[in-house]
Protein backbone atom coordinates (compact mmCIF):
# COMPACT_ATOMS: atom_id res chain seq x y z
CA UNK A 1 0.00 0.00 0.00
CA UNK A 2 1.43 3.70 -1.31
CA UNK A 3 2.49 5.50 1.80
CA UNK A 4 -0.01 8.94 2.25
CA UNK A 5 1.26 11.92 0.18
CA UNK A 6 2.21 15.32 2.00
CA UNK A 7 1.47 18.67 0.36
CA UNK A 8 3.72 21.49 1.54
CA UNK A 9 3.95 24.88 -0.47
CA UNK A 10 6.34 26.90 -1.20
CA UNK A 11 6.39 30.47 -3.13
CA UNK A 12 9.22 32.24 -4.24
CA UNK A 13 11.81 30.29 -2.23
CA UNK A 14 14.66 27.47 -3.48
CA UNK A 15 13.29 24.04 -2.38
CA UNK A 16 14.62 22.65 0.83
CA UNK A 17 13.10 20.67 3.96
CA UNK A 18 14.27 19.35 7.05
CA UNK A 19 13.29 16.74 9.69
CA UNK A 20 13.37 18.34 12.68
CA UNK A 21 14.37 15.68 15.68
CA UNK A 22 15.48 16.08 19.43
CA UNK A 23 19.10 17.20 18.49
CA UNK A 24 18.23 19.82 16.06
CA UNK A 25 16.61 20.14 12.33
CA UNK A 26 18.15 17.23 9.66
CA UNK A 27 18.48 18.23 6.42
CA UNK A 28 16.37 15.78 3.95
CA UNK A 29 17.70 14.95 0.72
CA UNK A 30 15.60 14.52 -2.30
CA UNK A 31 14.77 11.47 -3.58
CA UNK A 32 14.37 10.09 -7.31
CA UNK A 33 10.70 11.63 -8.38
CA UNK A 34 9.35 7.95 -8.67
CA UNK A 35 6.36 9.67 -8.99
CA UNK A 36 6.77 11.71 -12.10
CA UNK A 37 4.98 9.71 -14.28
CA UNK A 38 2.04 9.91 -12.02
CA UNK A 39 1.71 13.66 -12.06
CA UNK A 40 -0.77 14.36 -14.79
CA UNK A 41 -3.35 12.00 -13.57
CA UNK A 42 -2.60 13.93 -9.77
CA UNK A 43 -3.04 17.35 -11.30
CA UNK A 44 -6.28 15.54 -13.34
CA UNK A 45 -7.68 14.35 -10.22
CA UNK A 46 -6.70 17.53 -8.07
CA UNK A 47 -6.16 20.55 -10.05
CA UNK A 48 -5.83 22.78 -6.87
CA UNK A 49 -2.17 20.78 -6.94
CA UNK A 50 -1.26 23.93 -9.67
CA UNK A 51 -3.72 26.46 -9.46
CA UNK A 52 -6.65 27.16 -6.89
CA UNK A 53 -10.05 26.79 -8.40
CA UNK A 54 -8.63 24.93 -11.45
CA UNK A 55 -11.52 23.04 -13.44
CA UNK A 56 -10.20 19.96 -15.74
CA UNK A 57 -11.98 20.04 -18.73
CA UNK A 58 -9.68 18.30 -21.35
CA UNK A 59 -6.55 15.76 -21.06
CA UNK A 60 -4.34 14.54 -24.33
CA UNK A 61 -6.17 17.42 -26.18
CA UNK A 62 -5.14 17.01 -29.78
CA UNK A 63 -4.36 21.13 -31.31
CA UNK A 64 -2.72 22.44 -33.89
CA UNK A 65 0.62 23.06 -32.20
CA UNK A 66 0.92 19.03 -30.84
CA UNK A 67 -1.15 17.58 -27.96
CA UNK A 68 -1.38 19.84 -24.68
CA UNK A 69 -1.83 17.42 -21.32
CA UNK A 70 -4.26 18.99 -19.85
CA UNK A 71 -6.65 22.05 -20.28
CA UNK A 72 -8.63 23.80 -17.47
CA UNK A 73 -10.53 26.88 -16.82
CA UNK A 74 -10.26 28.80 -13.85
CA UNK A 75 -12.37 31.34 -11.52
CA UNK A 76 -10.87 34.24 -13.87
CA UNK A 77 -12.76 33.21 -16.68
CA UNK A 78 -9.74 31.36 -18.89
CA UNK A 79 -8.96 28.36 -20.10
CA UNK A 80 -5.66 27.05 -18.88
CA UNK A 81 -3.09 25.10 -20.53
CA UNK A 82 -1.45 22.86 -17.95
CA UNK A 83 1.79 21.40 -19.91
CA UNK A 84 3.75 18.88 -17.70
CA UNK A 85 7.19 17.87 -18.01
CA UNK A 86 8.62 14.45 -16.46
CA UNK A 87 11.99 16.79 -15.84
CA UNK A 88 13.82 19.84 -15.97
CA UNK A 89 11.88 22.57 -16.83
CA UNK A 90 13.81 24.47 -19.72
CA UNK A 91 13.32 27.34 -21.98
CA UNK A 92 12.19 24.58 -25.13
CA UNK A 93 9.14 23.74 -22.66
CA UNK A 94 7.74 27.17 -22.47
CA UNK A 95 8.43 27.57 -26.35
CA UNK A 96 6.52 24.49 -26.52
CA UNK A 97 3.43 25.68 -24.08
CA UNK A 98 3.17 28.80 -26.00
CA UNK A 99 2.21 27.00 -29.31
CA UNK A 100 -0.05 24.92 -28.04
CA UNK A 101 -1.88 28.04 -26.18
CA UNK A 102 -1.73 30.23 -29.64
CA UNK A 103 -3.67 26.94 -30.70
CA UNK A 104 -6.20 26.98 -28.33
CA UNK A 105 -6.40 30.73 -28.70
CA UNK A 106 -7.37 30.43 -32.43
CA UNK A 107 -9.66 26.86 -32.37
CA UNK A 108 -12.79 27.55 -33.87
CA UNK A 109 -15.23 27.80 -30.79
CA UNK A 110 -17.40 24.35 -32.00
CA UNK A 111 -14.31 22.09 -32.08
CA UNK A 112 -13.67 23.51 -28.25
CA UNK A 113 -16.91 22.75 -27.42
CA UNK A 114 -17.04 19.34 -28.80
CA UNK A 115 -13.55 18.86 -27.15
CA UNK A 116 -14.89 19.74 -23.55
CA UNK A 117 -18.21 18.21 -23.85
CA UNK A 118 -16.56 15.10 -24.99
CA UNK A 119 -14.76 14.88 -21.66
CA UNK A 120 -16.67 16.59 -18.75
CA UNK A 121 -19.58 14.47 -20.21
CA UNK A 122 -17.57 11.14 -19.01
CA UNK A 123 -17.21 12.47 -15.33
CA UNK A 124 -21.19 13.42 -14.76
CA UNK A 125 -20.88 17.03 -15.94
CA UNK A 126 -22.29 19.03 -18.61
CA UNK A 127 -21.63 22.53 -20.63
CA UNK A 128 -24.24 23.85 -18.89
CA UNK A 129 -22.12 23.84 -15.35
CA UNK A 130 -21.69 27.62 -14.65
CA UNK A 131 -17.95 27.66 -14.76
CA UNK A 132 -17.82 25.83 -18.09
CA UNK A 133 -20.54 28.22 -19.75
CA UNK A 134 -19.48 31.21 -18.76
CA UNK A 135 -15.78 30.54 -20.50
CA UNK A 136 -17.26 29.39 -23.62
CA UNK A 137 -19.71 32.21 -24.02
CA UNK A 138 -16.40 34.54 -23.56
CA UNK A 139 -14.40 32.21 -25.70
CA UNK A 140 -17.05 32.51 -28.48
CA UNK A 141 -14.77 35.20 -30.56
CA UNK A 142 -10.74 35.14 -30.44
CA UNK A 143 -10.31 38.42 -29.26
CA UNK A 144 -12.11 38.06 -25.95
CA UNK A 145 -10.77 34.56 -25.66
CA UNK A 146 -7.90 34.61 -22.68
CA UNK A 147 -5.51 31.81 -22.26
CA UNK A 148 -3.37 31.46 -19.14
CA UNK A 149 -0.36 29.09 -18.94
CA UNK A 150 0.97 26.74 -16.33
CA UNK A 151 4.25 24.81 -17.27
CA UNK A 152 4.90 21.90 -14.57
CA UNK A 153 8.34 19.61 -13.71
CA UNK A 154 10.44 18.16 -11.37
CA UNK A 155 12.99 21.02 -11.68
CA UNK A 156 13.67 24.46 -13.69
CA UNK A 157 16.80 25.50 -15.73
CA UNK A 158 18.11 29.02 -14.16
CA UNK A 159 16.57 30.79 -17.57
CA UNK A 160 13.55 29.85 -16.75
CA UNK A 161 12.57 32.68 -14.33
CA UNK A 162 14.38 35.28 -16.53
CA UNK A 163 12.30 33.86 -19.38
CA UNK A 164 9.00 34.06 -17.70
CA UNK A 165 9.07 36.86 -15.90
CA UNK A 166 10.08 38.79 -18.53
CA UNK A 167 7.10 37.52 -20.95
CA UNK A 168 4.86 38.92 -18.02
CA UNK A 169 6.19 41.76 -16.76
CA UNK A 170 6.93 43.36 -20.29
CA UNK A 171 4.27 41.71 -21.98
CA UNK A 172 1.33 40.85 -19.69
CA UNK A 173 1.70 37.23 -20.48
CA UNK A 174 -0.52 34.69 -18.00
CA UNK A 175 2.60 32.43 -17.16
CA UNK A 176 3.06 30.26 -14.19
CA UNK A 177 5.62 27.82 -13.45
CA UNK A 178 5.44 24.65 -10.39
CA UNK A 179 8.17 22.52 -9.73
CA UNK A 180 7.33 19.41 -7.46
CA UNK A 181 10.45 17.14 -5.49
CA UNK A 182 10.12 14.30 -3.78
CA UNK A 183 11.60 13.71 -0.20
CA UNK A 184 11.33 9.94 2.10
CA UNK A 185 10.40 10.88 5.31
CA UNK A 186 10.85 7.27 7.47
CA UNK A 187 9.38 5.76 5.04
CA UNK A 188 6.31 8.06 3.74
CA UNK A 189 6.55 9.81 0.50
CA UNK A 190 6.41 13.85 1.37
CA UNK A 191 5.73 16.13 -2.18
CA UNK A 192 6.74 19.36 -2.04
CA UNK A 193 5.80 22.23 -4.43
CA UNK A 194 7.61 25.62 -5.27
CA UNK A 195 5.30 27.71 -7.58
CA UNK A 196 7.08 30.80 -9.06
CA UNK A 197 3.81 33.73 -9.35
CA UNK A 198 4.89 35.30 -12.71
CA UNK A 199 1.64 35.70 -13.56
CA UNK A 200 1.08 39.71 -13.10
CA UNK A 201 -1.76 41.93 -14.86
CA UNK A 202 -2.33 44.89 -17.37
CA UNK A 203 -1.53 47.21 -15.00
CA UNK A 204 2.44 46.02 -14.81
CA UNK A 205 2.01 46.42 -19.08
CA UNK A 206 -0.55 49.76 -19.46
CA UNK A 207 -2.61 51.59 -16.68
CA UNK A 208 -4.54 52.27 -19.53
CA UNK A 209 -5.35 48.71 -21.02
CA UNK A 210 -6.10 47.68 -16.93
CA UNK A 211 -8.75 50.39 -16.98
CA UNK A 212 -10.30 49.92 -20.38
CA UNK A 213 -10.55 46.05 -18.93
CA UNK A 214 -12.29 47.08 -15.72
CA UNK A 215 -14.76 48.96 -17.55
CA UNK A 216 -15.58 46.45 -20.21
CA UNK A 217 -15.79 43.59 -17.80
CA UNK A 218 -18.75 45.93 -15.88
CA UNK A 219 -20.67 46.84 -19.47
CA UNK A 220 -20.39 42.99 -19.39
CA UNK A 221 -22.48 42.79 -16.03
CA UNK A 222 -24.63 45.33 -16.83
CA UNK A 223 -25.33 43.75 -20.17
CA UNK A 224 -25.95 40.45 -17.87
CA UNK A 225 -28.24 42.13 -15.77
CA UNK A 226 -25.63 41.59 -12.52
CA UNK A 227 -23.84 45.29 -12.91
CA UNK A 228 -25.31 46.13 -9.62
CA UNK A 229 -24.00 43.27 -7.29
CA UNK A 230 -20.71 43.61 -9.30
CA UNK A 231 -20.73 47.08 -8.17
CA UNK A 232 -21.41 46.66 -4.42
CA UNK A 233 -19.29 43.48 -4.15
CA UNK A 234 -16.34 46.18 -5.91
CA UNK A 235 -16.63 48.81 -3.22
CA UNK A 236 -16.99 46.51 -0.41
CA UNK A 237 -13.60 45.27 -1.77
CA UNK A 238 -12.15 48.49 -2.61
CA UNK A 239 -13.04 49.99 1.20
CA UNK A 240 -11.61 47.43 2.90
CA UNK A 241 -8.27 47.88 0.91
CA UNK A 242 -8.60 45.03 -1.65
CA UNK A 243 -6.75 45.30 -5.04
CA UNK A 244 -8.93 44.91 -7.87
CA UNK A 245 -7.57 43.15 -10.55
CA UNK A 246 -9.84 42.54 -13.81
CA UNK A 247 -9.97 40.09 -16.78
CA UNK A 248 -11.94 39.88 -19.65
CA UNK A 249 -15.10 38.46 -17.91
CA UNK A 250 -14.01 38.62 -14.05
CA UNK A 251 -12.69 40.99 -11.10
CA UNK A 252 -10.19 39.05 -9.07
CA UNK A 253 -9.77 40.68 -5.51
CA UNK A 254 -6.01 40.10 -3.82
CA UNK A 255 -4.82 41.39 -1.07
CA UNK A 256 -2.32 44.84 -1.34
CA UNK A 257 0.97 43.10 -0.77
CA UNK A 258 0.46 40.16 -3.39
CA UNK A 259 -1.91 41.28 -6.10
CA UNK A 260 -1.39 37.44 -8.07
CA UNK A 261 -2.72 35.85 -4.68
CA UNK A 262 -6.49 35.06 -4.97
CA UNK A 263 -9.11 36.16 -2.07
CA UNK A 264 -11.95 36.14 -4.11
CA UNK A 265 -13.41 36.14 -7.78
CA UNK A 266 -16.05 37.58 -9.14
CA UNK A 267 -17.86 36.86 -12.64
CA UNK A 268 -20.62 36.70 -15.42
CA UNK A 269 -21.28 35.53 -18.38
CA UNK A 270 -24.05 37.10 -20.83
CA UNK A 271 -27.10 34.19 -20.02
CA UNK A 272 -27.01 34.99 -16.79
CA UNK A 273 -28.17 37.13 -14.57
CA UNK A 274 -26.52 35.95 -11.44
CA UNK A 275 -23.00 36.40 -10.38
CA UNK A 276 -20.55 33.49 -9.97
CA UNK A 277 -18.21 33.70 -6.98
CA UNK A 278 -15.16 32.69 -6.15
CA UNK A 279 -13.83 32.60 -2.67
CA UNK A 280 -10.65 31.53 -0.42
CA UNK A 281 -10.56 31.26 3.21
CA UNK A 282 -7.56 29.71 3.60
CA UNK A 283 -6.16 33.06 1.66
CA UNK A 284 -7.81 35.31 3.55
CA UNK A 285 -6.29 33.96 6.96
CA UNK A 286 -2.77 33.91 5.28
CA UNK A 287 -2.57 37.43 4.82
CA UNK A 288 -5.32 38.52 7.61
CA UNK A 289 -5.18 38.26 11.22
CA UNK A 290 -8.01 35.72 10.75
CA UNK A 291 -8.46 32.02 10.99
CA UNK A 292 -10.19 29.55 8.44
CA UNK A 293 -13.12 28.95 10.25
CA UNK A 294 -13.43 32.42 10.99
CA UNK A 295 -13.25 33.48 7.22
CA UNK A 296 -15.34 30.33 6.27
CA UNK A 297 -18.06 31.53 8.88
CA UNK A 298 -18.30 34.83 7.67
CA UNK A 299 -17.65 33.88 3.67
CA UNK A 300 -18.73 31.17 3.17
CA UNK A 301 -16.72 27.57 2.00
CA UNK A 302 -13.43 27.47 -0.53
CA UNK A 303 -14.78 26.93 -3.47
CA UNK A 304 -17.49 28.32 -5.60
CA UNK A 305 -20.86 30.10 -4.56
CA UNK A 306 -24.05 32.43 -6.43
CA UNK A 307 -24.67 35.60 -5.66
CA UNK A 308 -28.60 35.73 -7.06
CA UNK A 309 -29.64 39.10 -6.02
CA UNK A 310 -27.95 42.42 -5.01
CA UNK A 311 -29.02 41.90 -1.22
CA UNK A 312 -27.50 38.64 -1.59
CA UNK A 313 -23.93 40.61 -2.52
CA UNK A 314 -25.03 43.14 -0.16
CA UNK A 315 -24.86 40.22 2.35
CA UNK A 316 -21.39 39.26 1.59
CA UNK A 317 -20.22 42.70 1.27
CA UNK A 318 -21.42 43.19 5.00
CA UNK A 319 -19.73 39.62 6.13
CA UNK A 320 -16.71 40.75 4.34
CA UNK A 321 -16.75 44.16 6.61
CA UNK A 322 -17.02 42.04 9.20
CA UNK A 323 -13.95 39.85 8.83
CA UNK A 324 -11.48 43.16 7.56
CA UNK A 325 -12.84 44.97 11.38
CA UNK A 326 -12.03 41.60 13.37
CA UNK A 327 -8.41 41.25 11.44
CA UNK A 328 -7.41 45.24 12.40
CA UNK A 329 -9.25 44.92 16.04
CA UNK A 330 -6.92 41.68 16.64
CA UNK A 331 -3.69 43.14 15.25
CA UNK A 332 -4.14 46.61 17.08
CA UNK A 333 -4.50 44.35 20.28
CA UNK A 334 -1.10 42.56 19.17
CA UNK A 335 0.76 45.86 18.91
CA UNK A 336 -0.49 47.59 22.58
Amino acid sequence: MRPATVIVTMVRVRVAAWVIASEGPSRLTPSAVAAERDLETWIENDPALVAEGLRIVARQLQVEGGRLDLLGVDPRGRLVLVEIKRGTLYRETVAQALDYASSIASMPIETLRDAIKMYVEKDGRSLADPQIAGVLAASETESNREVAVVVVGTGRDASLHRLTGFLSGSYGVPIQVVTFEVFDVAGQQVLIREITDSDVGDEAVSPATASEKMEAVFARANSAGCGEQFQVLYDAAVQNGLYARAYKQAIMYTPPTNKTKMLFTTWTHSNDSATTLWVSPCAFAEFYNVTVEEATERLGEDGYHTIKSTEDARQFAASLDALIVLAEQREDVEAE
